[in-house]
């Protein structure tokens, strides 16, 4: 079961998933923070027997070309529950057509063909690339 959580409690245990994560580009005071107060942010879980099984954390947000999107700021899932990244990505396409949002986006600074692989069957397509320039 998915639903939309918005207690201090299950914030705290997403960020415990988040510090799990090697080479980030978020911290969990930055996520933490965001759960908390931003209110584009929409955080969802998933249980098994009121243990939590997955989590999807995501902005509800206009994307370059002005249109509303679901950016997925971060997701996690139990690997005891593989066909979870299918629901998962089935509800935010559900949540998204209720509120008429028009994609499902996410950035990654994963190696591609690691996000190709995992993201097959999902319907994810690459469309941008981001290049970025420290400001010194």
């Amino acid at each position: 079961m998915i639903k939309q959580v918005k207690d201090i409690d299950s914030f705290y245990m997403i960020c415990e998933q988040l510090n799990k994560v090697e080479n980030k580009q978020m911290n969990s005071d930055t996520l933490f923070f965001n759960m908390a107060y931003n209110p584009e942010i929409i955080t969802y879980m998933s249980y098994d027997n009121q243990v939590p099984t997955g989590c999807a954390v995501i902005r509800d947000t206009l994307d370059v070309t002005g249109h509303r999107v679901f950016f997925i700021l971060f997701q996690w899932r139990d690997a005891h529950y593989p066909k979870l990244k299918y629901e998962f990505t089935q509800f935010l396409n559900d949540r998204a057509k209720e509120l008429s949002v028009r994609k499902l986006v996410f950035t990654n600074s994963r190696n591609e063909d690691l996000v190709t692989r995992a993201t097959r069957g999902l319907g994810f397509k690459k469309v941008y690339s981001v290049y970025e320039r420290k400001v010194i």
